[in-house]
């Protein structure tokens, strides 16, 4: 309004800021309490080096994550921005949790440290792997960075998938997927990680929901929508409660694996993929089954030795036979420093008891030698590898011989069918003077 000269304005009105997100903070917690259950989970596997202390950053680097996501949804950010600035500040943030785990509780702390141990253990691995052409490498930074990154980036995702597309089942999705595995590779019992992480999942898809009912009476004026979504909260929560009281129970009663059949060959792919992984990835302890039963083209010396009480293989010998034998998996010819391994090797098929030493260097002699049968029947040990007294000479099942070079010595032999149970007969040594073809220390010589 204008009079005399004079311009009146009415005032703006004051510009209120509010903390608290339209989800509300127990749905973020919530949240961000998904990803953290999956960070103390992979700590309690105790992946590096049979100790958890150094993946107790875990947590820190899911929280990081959630919190760089949320907090771009929330600034009104775009969906590139929000990403390019979390990953910034991954790159800055998981290194320093990663070198303070490298240097522990009574070393050096400072930032610029903590930088180095990082960049010091990443680089020497490469230098293992690539210019120094090592089999193995003894550093696990990279591998603490790799594992810090991917929580981080979890983390993230679900602060995303949640705030920005309104897709909490797609965060749960994601979170659970990596619990499962994390639960099946390792043989720590993890059961109430992924009783917390169901509960926590639940719950958010509950109170999504019931923020998609409020939404709906507000658009379209229905009325109150308070007592909705109070009462589909209520009743959400005493449904994920009933339900999860009932899985626990029958988790507890249930005694048969109607699904067993359908992972038949889960555990040969674990090995194989175990083989491929263990020169990056050597120092990697506790795992669950096959993979902590092998014997691959490389054998690495580890910082700690594992004892498994459990029973591998089952072997039947000959009525009376009690002798001690000498059990041949593989051979290697190449030693670094950091473990054996197979330098240039060859492989050729052989059918069922055919000799499969036949015009190799190792072809057996029968001198000072007598024959053997044994069966063996896979129990915890799922791998291929054949296992034999002494020198196989066939075996009931096709086989794939591997040997250094071309026609040259043995270093293991396979069943093509893979895990099953086979028959082979063996060359084992004659010992002692009580038998004229008895192998002596003259008679080697």
């Amino acid at each position: 309004m204008t009079a005399a000269g004079l311009t009146l304005r009415r005032p703006a009105a004051p510009v209120k800021l509010v903390l608290r997100p339209e989800e509300g903070w127990t749905t973020t917690l919530l949240l961000v309490a998904m990803p953290v259950v999956l960070a103390f989970a992979i700590d309690d596997a105790n992946w590096v080096l049979g100790t958890g202390r150094l993946t107790d950053f875990l947590p820190l680097a899911a929280i990081g994550g959630f919190a760089a996501g949320m907090f771009g949804t929330k600034a009104g950010w775009s969906r590139w921005t929000t990403h390019v600035i979390a990953a910034v500040l991954a790159a800055l943030v998981v290194p320093l949790l990663v070198g303070g785990a490298l240097i522990g509780p009574i070393g050096d702390s400072s930032l610029h440290a903590r930088y180095v141990a990082t960049a010091t253990s990443t680089v020497e691995a490469w230098l293992d792997l690539t210019i120094r052409g090592r089999t193995f490498t003894s550093q696990y930074g990279h591998f603490l960075l790799t594992l810090g990154l991917l929580l981080w980036a979890t983390g993230q995702f679900v602060a995303v998938a949640a705030f920005r597309h309104r897709r909490p089942l797609a965060a749960a999705a994601a979170v659970g997927i990596a619990l499962v595995i994390n639960l099946v590779v390792n043989p720590n019992d993890q059961l109430w990680f992924l009783v917390a992480f169901t509960v926590l999942a639940l719950l958010v898809l509950v109170r999504f929901h019931a923020l998609a009912e409020h939404g709906d009476w507000v658009r379209r004026r229905i009325g109150d929508p308070g007592p909705v979504e109070s009462m589909v909260v209520r009743g959400g929560a005493g449904f994920v409660s009933a339900a999860v009281v009932a899985a626990l129970l029958l988790t507890g009663s249930a005694s048969s694996a109607p699904l067993a059949g359908a992972w038949g060959g889960l555990d040969q792919w674990l090995i194989e993929t175990g083989r491929g992984l263990q020169r990056y990835f050597s120092f990697v302890q506790n795992v669950r089954g096959p993979v902590s039963v092998d014997f691959g083209p490389t054998a690495p010396i580890g910082r700690t030795w594992i004892t498994n009480g459990e029973v591998a293989v089952t072997v039947r010998v000959p009525a009376g036979d009690d002798t001690k034998y000498y059990w041949q998996a593989v051979a290697y010819d190449r030693f670094d420093g950091t473990g054996w391994s197979w330098s240039t090797e060859q492989t050729a098929d052989r059918a069922a008891d055919e000799r499969v030493l036949a015009n190799t260097l190792d072809a057996p002699v029968d001198d000072g030698r007598r024959a053997v049968d044994v069966t063996v029947t896979p129990v915890g040990f799922h791998g291929s590898r054949v296992l034999a007294p002494g020198t196989p000479v066939a075996v009931s099942q096709q086989t794939r011989l591997t040997t250094i070079g071309q026609d040259g010595f043995f270093a293991g032999l396979d069943t093509i069918p893979g895990d099953v149970g086979y028959d082979v007969q063996a060359l084992v040594p004659i010992l002692g003077d009580g038998d004229p073809q008895g192998l002596t220390q003259n008679r080697l010589r």
